[in-house]
């Protein structure tokens, strides 16, 4: 028997809420019953401690208290069979993949069809942050010795610059001699402050990325992969979507600052 199958895996940061999951529960529900009418819908929920249990009942699910010693996890929609139409979404909190689903039947416009559905409700579930879970260590770190390298780089073409200017400047062989010899001794002098900035400027940067670094987990916490807002995870789905709004607004007038201070010292 010919049989479509198609299977798709996201790494977006996802919010499984009330309002999308019987959403969801209403399209695999009415897609498999237009196939098998008889077919019913399972749910099989794990949580953090260990503990899971299945129903047919997504209130259910939605009744649960959801506290912090015992999350939600794990969330299977399943339903049909897989010789024959089947569906299955997962939505899991401890997976770089928050979200999967696996459809298979006969129909392969069905399928397709069905495949097409999830996808545009699943669109409605993702949530900011998926870039501080893709290498951030590593793009952190990468950024970090990118910003030394060009301040190194700028501050080593800006001293050539301005003191090149006295040698170019010279007419006669004597006159560039001895401003050959001014820039030696300026080249003397200077290295040595050059190279304590230098220093100075990868210490900084080490303390900068070690910062970073330690914030990292928080951000996490303040973009997690997968949340689901139901019960008491409802509550500090809404204290986080404040804290990224501040988070925000922090930066922008940080950035402001920044711009109107180096306006202020480059017109003195």
């Amino acid at each position: 028997m010919l049989k479509a199958h198609k299977m798709r895996r996201f790494d977006n940061p996802t919010v499984v809420d009330e309002e999308n999951l019987r959403k969801l529960n209403e399209i695999i529900g009415g897609r498999i019953r237009e196939k098998t009418p008889d077919a019913r819908l399972s749910f099989n929920v794990a949580f953090e401690d260990g503990s899971f249990y299945e129903t047919d009942s997504l209130d259910q699910i939605l009744a649960e208290e959801n506290p912090s010693h015992r999350m939600i996890q794990e969330v299977d929609f399943s339903a049909g069979h897989r010789e024959g139409y089947y569906i299955l979404a997962t939505f899991r909190s401890d997976s770089e993949h928050p979200v999967s689903y696996d459809v298979r039947g006969p129909d392969r416009d069905w399928v397709y069809l069905t495949c097409a559905d999830i996808d545009d409700r699943l669109s409605k579930m993702r949530a900011p942050g998926k870039v501080l879970h893709v290498n951030l260590d590593r793009g952190l770190f990468a950024i970090t010795l990118l910003g030394l390298v060009l301040v190194t780089f700028a501050a080593t073409a800006h001293f050539a610059v301005r003191h090149g200017k006295g040698i170019s400047s010279a007419k006669t062989l004597e006159e560039r001699l001895e401003a050959v010899t001014q820039q030696i001794n300026q080249l003397n002098a200077v290295n040595d402050a050059m190279l304590r900035g230098l220093a100075w400027s990868l210490a900084g940067g080490a303390c900068v990325l070690f910062s970073i670094l330690l914030l990292v987990p928080q951000l996490r916490k303040l973009f997690p992969l997968a949340t689901f807002a139901i019960g008491d995870q409802l509550k500090k789905h809404h204290g986080r979507q404040r804290a990224r709004q501040n988070l925000l607004w922090g930066v922008l007038v940080a950035f402001a600052v920044c711009l109107i201070s180096g306006y202020l010292v480059g017109r003195r």
